[in-house]
């Protein structure tokens, strides 16, 4: 396992490259607290810890794609009940139909959890590629690849997200029932 180690700070990297040829998938950091963010410690720390954010949310964001690619909205299969039914039949209906789309809006919650800390980190990391570049530093290659593939990877979960009426469905559904 290759390790940097610095005055306060470190750096390991726990997956093999065969896996990850820029071996950052799975970093630890230590952020250095006695070191300012513009020295060397404090800034490698800080650097490792955006990129591994960003490679979180990029692993993270394959899961979302997988999830709205088979998504099929439940709203359809829960039958309308007319205004002759009873009481009774309407209150089962709505407990059994709140009971069916409860995981399935908590999926849906979490979706909507991860597409706002992705843009935080997006965020994050086009602000901070700013700060470097008024001081006049550049970017890595790596770095604007990373940034790259996750806007990719957000471009492809928000039109998923467009795409499927199921989810809007299922949501006003669920909410007509509470």
């Amino acid at each position: 396992q290759p390790a940097l180690q610095g005055h306060s700070s470190a750096v390991s990297v726990d997956s093999p490259p065969s896996q990850d040829p820029m071996m950052l998938s799975d970093i630890a950091a230590h952020l250095d607290t006695d070191s300012p963010p513009d020295s060397l410690p404090g800034g490698l720390a800080a650097e490792v810890k955006g990129l591994s954010d960003v490679l979180k949310v990029t692993g993270d964001a394959d899961d979302r794609i997988a999830f709205l690619y088979s998504y099929r909205g439940l709203s359809r299969a829960i039958p309308e009940l007319g205004q002759e039914a009873d009481d009774q039949t309407k209150s089962e209906l709505t407990a059994t139909a709140l009971k069916v789309l409860q995981p399935v809006i908590d999926e849906l919650q979490e979706l909507h959890n991860f597409s706002r800390r992705a843009v935080s980190v997006l965020c994050a990391k086009v602000a901070d590629m700013l700060v470097r570049k008024g001081k006049g530093e550049s970017w890595g290659d790596e770095c604007l690849w990373r940034v790259a593939r996750l806007m990719d990877k957000l471009l492809i979960v928000n039109g998923l997200m467009a795409a499927n009426s199921g989810i809007n469905n299922d949501f006003s559904r669920y909410k007509r029932f509470q």
